[in-house]
């Protein structure tokens, strides 16, 4: 079953509460200095830097210790294709909600089971 299935049957789905987003080099300007950060995920001392056409691929993951009754968070990596490197890296929580009550809604069981797979189980 698709997630357009899922939420078609039950009216009850994602909806995004927050975002925030880290650009970890400053697009097509070279800056001479980087985040700490950056240079642990990367191991490099010179900042990537993403120019069309380069493609991203991000990489997702829901903490377990983020799961509630009816949110969760998904923090993300992305990374450049071009430079093999880290290049942004961001949060957002998201809450479930009852489409047709317009409310929120506890996350469903086949969701938390999903959670726990792809985390070993730690949910």
């Amino acid at each position: 079953m698709g997630a357009e299935d899922f939420i078609g049957a039950r009216k009850i789905g994602p909806i995004l509460k927050s975002a925030s987003l880290k650009y970890r080099f400053p697009g097509n300007f070279d800056f001479p200095f980087l985040l700490s950060h950056l240079n642990t995920i990367t191991h490099t001392h010179s900042p990537p830097k993403v120019k069309y056409p380069d493609t991203l691929t991000l990489a997702t993951r829901v903490p377990p210790t983020t799961v509630s009754k009816d949110r969760f968070s998904q923090h993300f990596i992305a990374i450049s294709h071009a430079s093999g490197k880290v290049v942004a890296e961001g949060e957002c929580v998201v809450v479930t909600f009852d489409y047709q009550n317009q409310k929120k809604a506890d996350i469903p069981e086949e969701i938390l089971r999903v959670f726990e797979r792809e985390d070993g189980g730690r949910v």
